[in-house]
Protein backbone atom coordinates (compact mmCIF):
# COMPACT_ATOMS: atom_id res chain seq x y z
CA UNK A 1 0.00 0.00 0.00
CA UNK A 2 1.40 3.71 -1.02
CA UNK A 3 1.99 5.96 1.67
CA UNK A 4 -0.11 9.02 1.62
CA UNK A 5 0.97 12.46 3.12
CA UNK A 6 -1.02 15.43 4.06
CA UNK A 7 0.62 18.69 2.02
CA UNK A 8 0.40 21.56 4.31
CA UNK A 9 0.86 24.97 2.92
CA UNK A 10 1.31 28.00 5.15
CA UNK A 11 1.16 31.35 3.97
CA UNK A 12 1.73 34.92 5.85
CA UNK A 13 -1.44 37.02 6.71
CA UNK A 14 -1.88 40.52 5.34
CA UNK A 15 -0.93 43.20 7.87
CA UNK A 16 -0.88 40.51 10.54
CA UNK A 17 1.59 38.12 12.53
CA UNK A 18 1.08 34.91 11.67
CA UNK A 19 0.40 32.13 9.19
CA UNK A 20 -3.16 31.02 7.33
CA UNK A 21 -3.02 27.49 6.32
CA UNK A 22 -4.09 27.22 2.70
CA UNK A 23 -6.71 23.79 1.92
CA UNK A 24 -4.36 21.04 2.67
CA UNK A 25 -3.73 18.31 0.58
CA UNK A 26 -3.48 14.67 0.34
CA UNK A 27 -0.49 13.03 -1.80
CA UNK A 28 1.92 10.04 -2.18
CA UNK A 29 5.12 12.39 -2.17
CA UNK A 30 6.73 13.77 0.86
CA UNK A 31 9.04 16.79 0.57
CA UNK A 32 11.62 18.22 3.13
CA UNK A 33 10.06 21.32 4.86
CA UNK A 34 9.93 24.30 2.34
CA UNK A 35 10.18 28.15 3.11
CA UNK A 36 9.98 31.14 0.62
CA UNK A 37 11.97 34.01 2.05
CA UNK A 38 11.69 37.89 1.19
CA UNK A 39 14.51 40.43 1.96
CA UNK A 40 13.40 43.83 3.20
CA UNK A 41 16.03 46.91 4.36
CA UNK A 42 14.16 47.78 7.55
CA UNK A 43 13.18 51.23 7.86
CA UNK A 44 12.43 52.92 10.91
CA UNK A 45 8.47 52.83 11.85
CA UNK A 46 7.66 51.20 9.33
CA UNK A 47 5.40 48.00 8.34
CA UNK A 48 8.00 45.56 10.56
CA UNK A 49 8.32 47.99 13.52
CA UNK A 50 4.03 47.71 14.02
CA UNK A 51 3.60 43.47 12.91
CA UNK A 52 7.76 42.59 14.95
CA UNK A 53 6.86 38.82 14.51
CA UNK A 54 6.71 38.94 10.48
CA UNK A 55 10.75 40.18 9.93
CA UNK A 56 14.11 39.01 11.56
CA UNK A 57 17.21 40.80 11.11
CA UNK A 58 19.59 38.93 9.10
CA UNK A 59 22.13 41.56 8.38
CA UNK A 60 23.24 44.75 9.31
CA UNK A 61 25.87 46.82 8.07
CA UNK A 62 28.22 47.34 11.18
CA UNK A 63 31.79 47.62 10.00
CA UNK A 64 31.22 46.94 6.01
CA UNK A 65 31.98 49.54 3.51
CA UNK A 66 28.85 50.40 1.73
CA UNK A 67 30.03 48.21 -1.41
CA UNK A 68 30.58 44.95 0.55
CA UNK A 69 27.24 45.67 2.65
CA UNK A 70 25.10 45.84 -1.06
CA UNK A 71 27.33 42.89 -2.39
CA UNK A 72 25.98 40.99 0.14
CA UNK A 73 22.48 42.53 -0.28
CA UNK A 74 22.43 41.50 -3.53
CA UNK A 75 23.68 37.92 -3.00
CA UNK A 76 20.43 37.64 -0.55
CA UNK A 77 18.38 39.25 -3.40
CA UNK A 78 17.28 42.31 -1.10
CA UNK A 79 13.85 43.65 -2.70
CA UNK A 80 15.73 46.80 -4.45
CA UNK A 81 14.70 49.49 -2.82
CA UNK A 82 16.31 52.82 -1.24
CA UNK A 83 19.24 50.83 1.11
CA UNK A 84 19.39 51.42 4.75
CA UNK A 85 21.75 49.69 7.21
CA UNK A 86 19.58 46.80 8.31
CA UNK A 87 18.48 44.00 6.07
CA UNK A 88 15.52 41.72 7.58
CA UNK A 89 14.15 38.50 6.24
CA UNK A 90 10.75 37.34 5.87
CA UNK A 91 9.46 33.41 5.77
CA UNK A 92 6.28 34.41 3.58
CA UNK A 93 5.39 30.59 2.66
CA UNK A 94 6.17 27.22 4.61
CA UNK A 95 5.24 23.57 2.99
CA UNK A 96 5.38 20.94 4.80
CA UNK A 97 4.28 17.13 4.41
CA UNK A 98 2.55 15.16 7.49
CA UNK A 99 1.79 11.65 7.27
CA UNK A 100 -1.67 10.85 6.24
CA UNK A 101 -4.51 9.82 8.95
CA UNK A 102 -8.22 10.69 8.95
CA UNK A 103 -7.57 12.59 12.18
CA UNK A 104 -4.64 14.50 10.82
CA UNK A 105 -6.73 15.62 7.81
CA UNK A 106 -9.41 16.77 10.07
CA UNK A 107 -7.13 18.54 12.25
CA UNK A 108 -5.54 20.07 8.78
CA UNK A 109 -8.74 20.97 7.84
CA UNK A 110 -9.93 22.84 11.51
CA UNK A 111 -6.36 24.49 10.52
CA UNK A 112 -7.44 25.94 7.28
CA UNK A 113 -10.87 26.77 9.14
CA UNK A 114 -9.60 28.87 11.90
CA UNK A 115 -5.71 29.12 12.26
CA UNK A 116 -2.88 27.10 12.80
CA UNK A 117 -2.37 24.71 15.70
CA UNK A 118 -5.95 25.14 16.67
CA UNK A 119 -7.39 22.93 19.35
CA UNK A 120 -10.63 21.34 19.81
CA UNK A 121 -11.86 23.05 22.04
CA UNK A 122 -11.14 26.59 19.86
CA UNK A 123 -12.94 24.74 17.51
CA UNK A 124 -15.82 24.09 19.25
CA UNK A 125 -16.01 27.32 19.59
CA UNK A 126 -15.52 28.39 15.81
CA UNK A 127 -18.26 25.88 15.08
CA UNK A 128 -20.63 26.90 17.61
CA UNK A 129 -20.18 30.78 17.07
CA UNK A 130 -20.75 29.40 12.84
CA UNK A 131 -23.95 27.35 14.00
CA UNK A 132 -25.52 30.58 15.53
CA UNK A 133 -24.72 32.73 12.58
CA UNK A 134 -26.59 29.97 10.80
CA UNK A 135 -29.48 30.10 12.98
CA UNK A 136 -29.76 33.79 13.12
CA UNK A 137 -29.84 34.08 8.93
CA UNK A 138 -32.19 31.30 9.03
CA UNK A 139 -35.27 32.57 11.33
CA UNK A 140 -34.37 36.30 10.70
CA UNK A 141 -35.19 35.61 6.27
CA UNK A 142 -37.94 35.17 4.79
CA UNK A 143 -38.56 31.67 3.21
CA UNK A 144 -41.78 29.90 2.41
CA UNK A 145 -43.75 28.10 4.94
CA UNK A 146 -46.70 25.35 3.81
CA UNK A 147 -49.13 25.37 6.33
CA UNK A 148 -51.34 21.85 7.14
CA UNK A 149 -54.42 23.79 5.13
CA UNK A 150 -52.22 24.11 2.20
CA UNK A 151 -51.57 27.42 1.89
CA UNK A 152 -47.65 29.05 1.38
CA UNK A 153 -47.40 32.24 3.74
CA UNK A 154 -44.56 33.73 4.65
CA UNK A 155 -41.78 32.67 7.43
CA UNK A 156 -39.00 34.19 10.01
CA UNK A 157 -39.47 35.42 12.90
CA UNK A 158 -40.42 39.17 12.28
CA UNK A 159 -43.58 37.31 10.32
CA UNK A 160 -44.75 35.87 13.49
CA UNK A 161 -44.55 38.49 15.42
CA UNK A 162 -46.49 40.75 12.87
CA UNK A 163 -49.36 37.72 12.45
CA UNK A 164 -49.87 37.82 15.94
CA UNK A 165 -50.01 41.44 15.95
CA UNK A 166 -52.59 40.65 12.84
CA UNK A 167 -54.63 38.71 15.18
CA UNK A 168 -54.95 41.08 17.78
CA UNK A 169 -56.64 43.56 15.44
CA UNK A 170 -59.00 41.02 13.35
CA UNK A 171 -62.38 40.25 13.48
CA UNK A 172 -64.08 38.30 11.27
CA UNK A 173 -62.29 37.43 7.73
CA UNK A 174 -59.69 39.58 6.27
CA UNK A 175 -57.90 39.17 2.60
CA UNK A 176 -54.17 37.97 3.49
CA UNK A 177 -51.35 38.30 1.31
CA UNK A 178 -49.40 34.88 1.56
CA UNK A 179 -45.76 34.09 -0.03
CA UNK A 180 -46.33 34.98 -3.53
CA UNK A 181 -47.95 38.33 -3.00
CA UNK A 182 -51.60 36.97 -3.97
CA UNK A 183 -54.19 37.21 -1.22
CA UNK A 184 -56.27 34.82 0.32
CA UNK A 185 -59.03 35.09 2.34
CA UNK A 186 -58.37 34.50 6.55
CA UNK A 187 -60.78 34.27 9.60
CA UNK A 188 -58.94 35.00 13.33
CA UNK A 189 -59.33 31.16 13.68
CA UNK A 190 -57.52 30.50 10.29
CA UNK A 191 -54.70 32.77 11.28
CA UNK A 192 -54.31 31.45 15.17
CA UNK A 193 -53.93 28.01 13.93
CA UNK A 194 -51.36 29.53 10.85
CA UNK A 195 -49.32 30.90 14.15
CA UNK A 196 -49.20 27.77 16.59
CA UNK A 197 -47.67 25.67 13.26
CA UNK A 198 -45.24 28.55 12.78
CA UNK A 199 -44.59 28.66 16.19
CA UNK A 200 -44.33 24.72 16.15
CA UNK A 201 -41.90 24.81 13.57
CA UNK A 202 -39.31 27.64 15.14
CA UNK A 203 -39.72 24.83 17.90
CA UNK A 204 -38.51 22.40 15.90
CA UNK A 205 -35.20 24.50 14.36
CA UNK A 206 -34.64 25.55 17.74
CA UNK A 207 -34.32 22.19 18.74
CA UNK A 208 -32.35 21.25 16.03
CA UNK A 209 -29.66 23.84 16.84
CA UNK A 210 -29.30 21.97 20.15
CA UNK A 211 -29.02 19.00 19.24
CA UNK A 212 -26.10 19.73 17.33
CA UNK A 213 -24.59 22.08 19.71
CA UNK A 214 -24.71 19.30 22.02
CA UNK A 215 -22.98 16.77 19.42
CA UNK A 216 -20.66 19.73 19.23
CA UNK A 217 -20.03 19.96 22.99
CA UNK A 218 -19.72 16.15 22.94
CA UNK A 219 -17.42 15.70 20.71
CA UNK A 220 -13.48 14.75 21.43
CA UNK A 221 -11.68 14.57 17.67
CA UNK A 222 -11.30 16.67 15.09
CA UNK A 223 -12.96 14.28 12.88
CA UNK A 224 -16.24 14.46 14.94
CA UNK A 225 -16.19 18.11 14.49
CA UNK A 226 -15.18 18.18 10.75
CA UNK A 227 -18.25 15.99 10.28
CA UNK A 228 -20.92 17.81 12.46
CA UNK A 229 -19.62 20.98 10.35
CA UNK A 230 -20.09 18.91 6.90
CA UNK A 231 -23.47 17.79 8.06
CA UNK A 232 -24.67 21.55 9.01
CA UNK A 233 -25.29 22.93 5.45
CA UNK A 234 -27.44 19.86 4.82
CA UNK A 235 -29.23 20.43 8.23
CA UNK A 236 -30.09 24.02 7.40
CA UNK A 237 -30.97 23.27 3.60
CA UNK A 238 -33.73 20.56 5.21
CA UNK A 239 -35.10 23.18 7.54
Amino acid sequence: MTDKFIKKTYVRLMDKDGYRLLNPEITIESQPVEERKIYYFVYDADFFAKYPERCKKILEKGDLSHEKYMEKCLELGVIPTTATDTVACEVTEIREYVPFSEEAFAQAKAEHFVCPKVTVEEFKTFLKSRLKKAFSTLINSKSPFKTSDGAVIDFSLSYINALRNLIAVTEGEISFRVYDNTFTAATVETLEKWLKEMIDHMKVLTEIKWDIEDDINKSLTYQELINHMESMGAVWDIC
